[in-house]
């Protein structure tokens, strides 16, 4: 439904399009290996930057 709907979240509202379950899985994985301290919050934009 979401690829379908991306048209509407274009400049500002780019922050809450959807992102396929695949590509989440992989920035998660990715972001696992970072070190951090505390809780991280991710738009659009951040889960696509830590996609390899």
């Amino acid at each position: 439904m979401w690829p379908k709907l991306d048209f509407i979240f274009q400049g500002k509202a780019r922050k809450y399009r959807g992102i396929k379950v695949d590509e989440l899985g992989k920035a998660i994985a990715n972001n696992v290996l970072t070190i951090g301290i505390g809780t991280e919050y991710f738009l659009y934009d951040d889960f696509k930057s830590l996609i390899r």
